[in-house]
């Protein structure tokens, strides 16, 4: 089961146990001007881009269903008024 936390103030999903993506670090990039990406920061950066997409396009149905739940009901109630 997935523990809630916050990170300045947003909520972020803590990686369960059996989340394939557990070993993937996240980074959270702000507009700071102290920090400064180099070539090889920009590198590691498309790398951990490249393995998030791959994670996500991987990912089984009813984790997408636990993890993105909005979109689940928003393509719902949208798709729903199409059809009517």
């Amino acid at each position: 089961m997935s523990n809630q936390v916050t990170e300045k103030g947003v909520p972020v999903m803590a990686p369960d146990s059996t989340d394939m993506s557990k070993d993937i670090e996240l980074l959270h990039l702000d507009n700071k001007s102290d920090r400064k990406l180099d070539q090889s920061n920009w590198d590691q950066l498309l790398e951990d881009a490249k393995a998030s997409e791959e994670a996500e396009k991987n990912m089984p149905l009813m984790e997408a269903f636990r993890v993105y739940p909005k979109a689940v009901a928003w393509t719902f109630a949208v798709t729903l008024c199409f059809v009517m």
